[in-house]
């Protein structure tokens, strides 16, 4: 304790804490329990035992172990001081941000990625989703997840960190883009992120649209039979969803099996299966 407190003396110090091992739930330094004899030893002969090791106490502070050890401790009182956790605040978002949408195939639709890009750091600033009918059983979900996504790239998270995450996960349906299986929504949208971190898709500015007029206007011609007035027609969900298909047992079994009792086609929460392949009863759909 002497040498402890001339050292502090000698830098200039005006105060130190010291204490015996155990004597707090959380502490700077410890001893291992499998250390019996160290943590045996009264204070002299720690001190004796660290400058036989270290050559002094000024050589001990100063090591890297213990000056991580220090600045982590640090942190935490100083945590604790200004009491609730901070967490990261998102960025403002500019009022004007241009970006690129990718059109990506999956197991359940054509699903609509667009990617804003942050000018100032040319990094991805937020990311939209788009998949089927706006409010469906499939659609929800790909709205939520590119809003977490959007939140965490603006809050400052690695984008190739998310897109490592979301790349490989599995569902029960899977389809082929450009060469490459897409596993499921969530690894549709982990790849539309690492084609656009990897300089795959063309970055120009051209103007913008929504997503739904994106969408309308690549069904419209990749069927020519689709009219403005029949995309208008389609059902989300709603009341054509309430109406058709046998029973709610019908979407159970389907939901259990891992599947989405979303249709593909029109969006109602229509699907049944018939002769072991899903049907819509809204629109006949059939995946057989």
């Amino acid at each position: 304790a002497k040498e402890v407190f001339e050292y502090i003396y000698d830098h200039g110090g005006k105060g130190v804490t010291y204490y015996r091992d155990g004597t707090r739930s959380k502490q700077v330094l410890t001893t291992r329990a499998q250390n019996t004899e160290f943590a045996e030893m009264d204070e002299a002969e720690v001190v004796a035992q660290i400058e036989e090791l270290f050559g002094s106490i000024d050589a001990f502070v100063e090591s890297e172990p213990v000056q991580e050890a220090l600045d982590q401790q640090v942190e935490q009182l100083l945590g604790a001081a200004d009491g609730d956790e901070e967490f990261t605040q998102k960025r403002p978002r500019p009022d004007v941000l241009h970006g690129v949408t990718q059109r990506i195939e999956t197991g359940y639709g054509k699903l609509y990625v667009n990617i804003n890009e942050d000018p100032e750091a040319d990094r991805p600033f937020e990311l939209f989703a788009n998949i089927g009918n706006s409010g469906g059983f499939t659609g929800s979900f790909t709205e939520a997840l590119a809003k977490t996504i959007s939140v965490a790239l603006r809050a400052g998270v690695d984008p190739e960190e998310i897109a490592e995450k979301l790349q490989g996960i599995r569902s029960p349906k899977v389809a082929w883009d450009k060469g490459e299986q897409i596993q499921s929504i969530p690894d549709a949208i982990g790849t539309a992120m690492q084609r656009y971190l990897d300089g795959e898709v063309e970055r120009a500015y051209p103007q913008q649209q929504t997503l739904e007029e994106t969408a309308e206007e690549a069904d419209g011609e990749d069927d020519p039979e689709v009219t403005r007035a029949d995309i208008g027609h389609e059902t989300d969900g709603g009341a054509l969803a309430g109406e058709a298909g046998d029973t709610p047992d019908d979407q159970r079994s389907i939901i259990d099996a891992g599947e989405s009792p979303e249709c593909p086609e029109c969006g109602s929460l229509s699907l049944y299966y018939a002769e072991g392949c899903k049907t819509c009863e809204s629109c006949g759909w059939s995946e057989c």
